[in-house]
């Protein structure tokens, strides 16, 4: 078995430690793998951060290359392949006909799925009707599901204006929206159905719902 000192460690080691090199002397590089790897981990540890943007970047820009090399990846593992798009336009686009042909095949699956949803996240799906109703008229801000829930929390899940409790509670714009109001946290409160057809777009006589009022009394406390 041959044996060459490596330039780096200086111990002796088989030529299988070594790479070769068609440009070095006797057709190997003169530092064994172990030096190699080990300068190589060095250089990666001290420049991650640089090296993990610059790859990013590269992958954002070629993600065409990136899909085609892991198709052909997958194709040796025996995987199957996924679909290459041109761009994001066409994978958005061959996703929602995914939804839509799954939707159509299985109804049932997606009806039970969205039932339980809404039956463990209720306030989520209240705040995320509220929140499309505001943008289809063009309110700015939006109101989550743990805000919304928070407000239920505060209110103790009574109407905001008349206290009535077991009633259905719906999310009223403080100020209305037809007059200027925000869809946001500071502008909405509960209200049963009769409280908030009754109030309408009418303006109310406070600047502020009473969560906020509350809140800028705390804080005008807390300061003096």
């Amino acid at each position: 078995m041959e044996i060459k000192r490596c330039k780096k460690c200086g111990e002796e080691k088989p030529l299988t430690e070594f790479y070769k090199g068609r440009l070095n002397r006797g057709g190997y590089i003169p530092r064994c793998k172990s030096c190699i790897k080990a300068v190589m981990a060095a250089f990666y540890l001290k420049n991650k951060d640089r090296i993990l943007s610059r790859s990013m970047a590269w992958a954002k820009t070629n993600h065409v290359h990136v899909a085609a090399l892991a198709m052909v990846r997958n194709r040796r593992r025996g995987v199957k392949p996924k679909r290459v798009f041109a761009s994001e336009e066409d994978r958005m686009a061959a996703r929602g006909d995914y939804k839509r042909v799954y939707v159509e095949r299985y109804p049932d699956r997606v009806n039970a799925a969205k039932a339980s949803y809404a039956a463990r996240f209720p306030e989520r799906i209240k705040a995320f009707l509220a929140t499309a109703t505001a943008r289809r008229r063009a309110a700015p801000g939006v109101v989550t599901g743990a805000e919304w829930k928070s407000l239920l929390i505060f209110y103790e899940h009574r109407c905001g204006q008349c206290g009535a409790s077991g009633e259905k509670l719906t999310v009223d714009h403080f100020i209305p929206i037809i007059k200027g109001g925000h869809h946001s946290w500071d502008n909405v409160w509960p209200l049963c159905l009769k409280c908030n057809l009754r109030k309408g777009t009418r303006m109310p006589l406070e600047a502020h719902p009473p969560h906020v009022t509350e809140r800028q009394e705390a804080a005008c406390q807390a300061q003096a």
